[in-house]
């Protein structure tokens, strides 16, 4: 008993830095508690003093395996030791975001484990890390929403068709997109060495890195203030000749409801979020790679008149170029638009597939006004 009060003692008066600071890890380094939170404390002050490589490591494979047991102190032997000290508690480090997540420990275990030139198991880690981090509540734009409506803007293709056939969504990994600058996914996917330039911790770079061939993306527009139906997304010229084959292609209305905003699959190892993009016309560090959206969700502000979402799909043990999720209950079609330029017989086969299963409208213009873009159902009646 009395190396967990020493422990909780050292933890509600946890000074700032803590893993850099000596003082600290002497209080902790003999201790021997049933708790995993103690052997990453350790581990994480003997990898950032850079004491041993080799003890932190032995640190962190006790937390791990003490995860799988679920080995930690119950509350009430935490409060009740709280309650008994003299000293004022500052800071009740036990009842912080640390005892609702295993992410920290997976990253500090890739990290170490990439220093120690184990590159296989630093990138397992990785992955785990960001399984782990991305247990989040839906963002705060469509949080509180029961559905949203998201338009894809789609050229004819094996993987359009394949998506309507198999009531299928495609997406693709980042590194594949026609944008280098559209992420730091990207920009890092094309070339991992990239990293150096502002990484003092070269041995991390190949693990983590190889950590986004896990990750494919499907991109979406939509009304950002009502996530509604919203016609006016259909009328914008640009993002036809952008992404629907220079009008040649058509557009899917796709309806979310509030269960498909974020799922995981334990035993996949996988996660699917819906991410709104945030714009910005600050420098991005690439530093932030760890933060799931600054990698894979935030962009350079001239792409706002997009509007984009993001389905952000990541399968531990897939590194495919394109990867295709089932679409469930909670996901369906409502509508297809064809483009001004869809061939005739590119509607024809879409319309037998889809005819009853959503609507179909079809995108013209008048010759009075070729500017205007309108709308109107297909066939015509």
């Amino acid at each position: 008993m009395k190396d967990v009060i020493e422990f909780i003692e050292a933890c509600v008066n946890i000074p700032d830095h803590a893993y850099s600071n000596r003082d600290f890890y002497n209080k902790i380094q003999k201790l021997d508690v049933n708790d995993y939170r103690l052997y990453f404390m350790k581990a994480a002050c003997e990898y950032h003093q850079k004491l041993s490589i080799t003890k932190a490591k032995d640190n962190i494979d006790k937390a791990l395996s003490m995860i799988d047991n679920n080995l930690k102190l119950d509350d009430v032997t935490v409060m009740s030791v709280i309650d008994g000290l003299k000293t004022a508690v500052t800071h009740p480090y036990f009842f912080d975001s640390f005892d609702r997540s295993y992410y920290r420990l997976y990253q500090l275990a890739a990290e170490i484990y990439a220093e120690m030139g184990l590159d296989k198991q630093s990138r397992d880690f990785y992955k785990a890390y960001y399984f782990e981090a991305n247990r989040v509540k839906p963002n705060k734009e469509i949080r509180d929403k029961d559905y949203i409506i998201l338009y894809s803007f789609r050229k004819h293709s094996e993987y359009s068709l394949q998506d309507l056939i198999n009531n299928e969504i495609t997406c693709v990994r980042p590194s594949k997109m026609n944008d280098p600058f559209d992420s730091l996914a990207n920009y890092i996917g094309d070339d991992p060495t990239r990293l150096i330039m502002v990484c003092d911790k070269e041995k991390h770079i190949v693990p983590q890195s190889q950590t986004f061939d896990h990750f494919t993306i499907r991109s979406f527009v939509a009304n950002r203030k009502t996530y509604a139906d919203d016609d006016e997304i259909v009328f914008n010229k640009v993002m036809w000749a952008h992404y629907a084959d220079c009008h040649k292609g058509f557009c899917i209305k796709y309806k979310f409801k509030r269960d498909s905003y974020i799922q995981f699959d334990e035993i996949k190892h996988s996660f699917t979020r819906i991410i709104p993009v945030k714009y910005t016309a600050e420098e991005i560090s690439i530093d932030t790679i760890l933060n799931t959206d600054n990698s894979f969700a935030m962009k350079d502000t001239c792409w706002e008149y997009e509007n984009e979402v993001r389905l952000l799909h990541f399968e531990g043990n897939c590194g495919e170029d394109h990867y295709s999720i089932k679409l469930g209950n909670d996901v369906s079609i409502e509508e297809i638009i064809f483009g001004f330029r869809c061939p005739e017989d590119t509607k024809i086969t879409i319309a037998n597939l889809m005819s009853k299963k959503c609507k179909l409208s079809e995108i013209y213009s008048e010759d009075c006004n070729i500017y205007n873009l309108l709308k109107r159902e297909y066939p015509l009646t």
